[in-house]
């Protein structure tokens, strides 16, 4: 009976804030279609892709520069890059 006590205290908090916030966002999310939420996903993926782009190219030139990765693990990583970045332009491509 103890645990179940210390469960609700610990938890009791942040359960409640969660259903407060879930019933008070379900409107906005349910007027907005399915094209919309894939739209907002891939414009949060096109304004994240440039910094995770140079942070991966400069560990990897930090590792080759130390020669702990290898020519080919970094045209691998580059040429992945390469793809993340011109994922849209090859989408637009295909569509078209």
């Amino acid at each position: 009976m103890k645990s179940i006590a210390s469960f609700t205290n610990r938890m009791g908090a942040p359960l409640s804030i969660a259903l407060v916030l879930l019933l008070g966002f379900t409107s906005p999310a349910a007027a907005a279609g399915f094209t919309d939420f894939l739209n907002n996903v891939v414009n949060e993926f096109n304004s994240a892709r440039r910094p995770l782009a140079l942070i991966a190219v400069m560990i990897v030139g930090a590792l080759y520069m130390f020669n702990v990765i290898d020519m080919r693990r970094t045209g691998q990583v580059i040429v992945g890059v390469i793809v993340i970045f011109a994922s849209g332009e090859i989408l637009d491509l295909i569509i078209a």
